[in-house]
């Protein structure tokens, strides 16, 4: 549940000529695979200012726990094991989460040591903190989510009986499970496919607005003739961007739907869609099977004057899980074209 991790060694943490900052920046160092790492990157994961993060390489430096070779806007370091037996593990979330000081960081790590509940007095001697500093940690890892569990009275000494999480991990995993559901209901809803949720997805990762509509039926796109609502998959009031996954079965008769007057009464709403965008003043993107990489979507999207995101995907586990289904669902798609 907590990996990846890195291991941090006793004499890192029992030394007293290194502040608690850089103890959590020679962790995160250790996690760094790519080298070299620029500034940027480095204020931008560790949430450290510049200052900071030049103090901290001297400490770390100094006291021969780091070795590193600075350019103008990057650095090459090697984070050093000293001697010493590991004291414990700490996760890549935890030394990355900006909502908690490095103290109570390593003080989560103690607590993973104390398999049969701890009080303040256990906690204080592993920690060589504070009585007040060890109950302010403890109180604001429970507040986090970082422990599970509850305090009891033993003889007239609270006690605390919890277990280590991640409430990263658990987040990430509610989004994958999320998806998974969400998925099995678009293979069984009439009128949903697999490509609108992919699309629907991807734009919400990638766009900067804070709206944004599914299924969408915006007042004055109605069908003239029938008087019926119509819809757009994707709608971004603010930018006046309207999303529409168009299947196989838009192009011609499918497999799925063979009907030869079927697809002409779908051309002739996907015409009357694009009228009535033009006349509300809605821009109208037509996507298709191989437009959903994230890539293209971007450049669909500003094309449109849409604004989206320059920096890292804020949620990188579904940014993954969604470049490998699309790229299979593209695959399909073209081979069943082909076929048909």
């Amino acid at each position: 549940m907590f990996s990846p991790g890195i291991s941090v060694p006793d004499a890192l943490i029992r030394t007293r000529h290194l502040s608690e900052g850089a103890k959590m920046f020679w962790c995160y160092l250790r996690t760094v695979r790519k080298e070299p790492v620029s500034f940027k990157q480095l204020r931008a994961r560790t949430g450290l200012a510049q200052n900071s993060i030049l103090k901290y390489l001297r400490e770390l430096s100094r006291t021969g726990w780091l070795e590193y070779r600075r350019g103008r806007y990057s650095l090459t370091c090697h984070a050093i094991w000293k001697d010493g037996r590991p004291a414990f593990r700490l996760p890549v979330d935890l030394i990355c989460d900006r909502g908690l000081p490095a103290a109570a960081k390593l003080v989560w790590g103690a607590i993973t040591q104390l398999k049969d509940g701890f009080s303040y007095a256990e906690l204080v001697r592993c920690t060589r903190y504070s009585r007040n500093t060890v109950a302010k940690y403890v109180r604001l890892l429970l507040q986090k989510g970082w422990l599970r569990g509850k305090a009891h009275r033993e003889a007239r000494r609270k006690r605390f009986l919890v277990q280590p999480a991640n409430p990263h991990h658990e987040r990430r995993q509610a989004d994958l499970n999320l998806f998974q559901r969400a998925k099995k209901l678009a293979e069984k809803r009439i009128g949903d496919s697999i490509g609108q949720l992919y699309a629907t997805y991807m734009v919400s990762l990638i766009v900067r607005e804070d709206i944004i509509i599914c299924n969408a039926q915006p007042w004055g796109l109605v069908n003239p003739r029938t008087g019926a609502r119509l819809q757009y998959d994707i709608l971004l009031p603010r930018s006046r961007v309207a999303i529409e996954f168009q299947g196989p079965q838009h192009d011609g008769p499918t497999a799925l739907y063979p009907d030869e007057a079927q697809f002409r009464a779908q051309q002739e709403r996907d015409h009357l869609k694009r009228q009535r965008s033009a006349e509300l003043g809605i821009r109208l993107i037509e996507v298709r099977a191989q437009d959903l990489t994230f890539p293209r979507l971007a450049q669909l999207l500003q094309e449109a004057g849409v604004p989206v995101t320059s920096q890292p995907c804020a949620a990188p586990h579904l940014y993954e899980l969604l470049e490998k289904e699309t790229a299979a669902y593209r695959k399909a798609v073209s081979e069943v074209t082909r076929a048909g």
